[in-house]
């Protein structure tokens, strides 16, 4: 029996550039809700980003690639990642030659932006070096930095307690290394008083791969990354198709 169901907003939920959910996506989703099943939004996002729909609303926001969950609009959990290494990972990334982007509760900011950088946060506004600095003094959640997956390591020396997790190749995110959304899950099923089994996970990217691991099932989005497809319980058809409806569906969830 499922409990709770958790949804990837971008390439799952929404086609990319898409900001509100299809007529037949929320009428499955409200049908889900009524059955009984949680629905939580597990994004990437930072919570400053994260969409209100207007035809869906639901039980609760895992954000930060789940270093923050909140539910009934106020927060149950946040891991902020360590100062010292945050220090560690802005000077690490500086010495290789990028600039990065904070993430705090109260939004983003970023020192300098390479290409890649303003291609993956899509919003020059955010470069702002005294709004950057001020962001240092807060709880930080995420770092974004514009680079290849393969070139992250150069980010890494000296920290402990960070990790990287991607979704495409010219961008990724630094969490904190007990962070992600599989202990987000986790966390979160606890929090609905529900066991990992009895949850349902939907992604496209590889920051999706080990949240559908624990999942008691694994949706890939037929337009997801390969490496989740291979992992996945079920691909289902493309976010443009219907995706999340048809996987509902197939479980006989709705």
């Amino acid at each position: 029996m499922i409990k709770v169901a958790f949804f990837d907003i971008d390439g799952t939920l929404l086609p990319f550039g898409a900001s509100r959910l299809s007529n037949d996506c929320a009428r499955a989703l409200n049908a889900l809700q009524k059955n009984g099943v949680k629905l939580v939004i597990a994004t990437g996002r930072p919570l400053s980003v994260v969409p209100v729909f207007d035809n869906v609303r639901f039980d609760g926001i895992l954000c930060f690639n789940g270093q923050m969950f909140f539910a009934n609009d106020e927060c149950v959990f946040q891991i902020p990642m360590d100062p010292q290494e945050v220090e560690q990972v802005i000077a690490n990334a500086r010495q290789a030659g990028y600039g990065v982007c904070l993430a705090t509760e109260n939004g983003m900011a970023i020192n300098f932006a390479n290409a890649n950088l303003r291609r993956y946060v899509n919003n020059d506004s955010l470069v702002d070096l005294a709004r950057f600095e001020q962001m240092r003094q807060e709880r930080v959640y995420q770092i974004l930095v514009g680079m290849h997956y393969d070139d992250a390591p150069v980010l890494l020396p000296a920290t402990r307690q960070t990790k990287v997790t991607y979704w495409c190749d010219y961008g990724l995110d630094v969490i904190p290394k007990d962070g992600g959304k599989d202990q987000g899950l986790l966390r979160v099923a606890h929090h609905f008083g529900a066991e990992p089994s009895e949850t349902i996970a939907f992604g496209d990217g590889l920051n999706d791969l080990d949240m559908l691991r624990k999942a008691g099932i694994g949706v890939a989005m037929g337009n997801a990354m390969e490496g989740l497809k291979n992992t996945a319980d079920f691909v289902t058809r493309n976010v443009e198709e219907e995706g999340v409806v048809c996987a509902l569906r197939h479980f006989h969830l709705i």
